[in-house]
């Protein structure tokens, strides 16, 4: 796996269900989700060009 702090990306992003986090360096969500329900997560990718937007819908059962 390629670090995406290795590739010139800065990483972050909100919403995620209780219990879990991204890591800015790498991109992975990691974690132990403690709330079930649908969460709307907001991630941001950002290179030396402009950055994306992504919203994903996460479900926790």
């Amino acid at each position: 796996m390629i670090a995406a702090q290795e590739l010139g990306l800065r990483i972050s992003g909100y919403g995620f269900p209780p219990g879990l986090s991204i890591d800015s360096s790498t991109g992975l969500v990691t974690g132990t989700p403690t709330s079930a329900g649908t969460y709307s997560a907001t991630i941001f990718i950002q290179n030396g060009k402009g950055w994306i937007k992504k919203t994903v819908s996460l479900t926790v059962r």
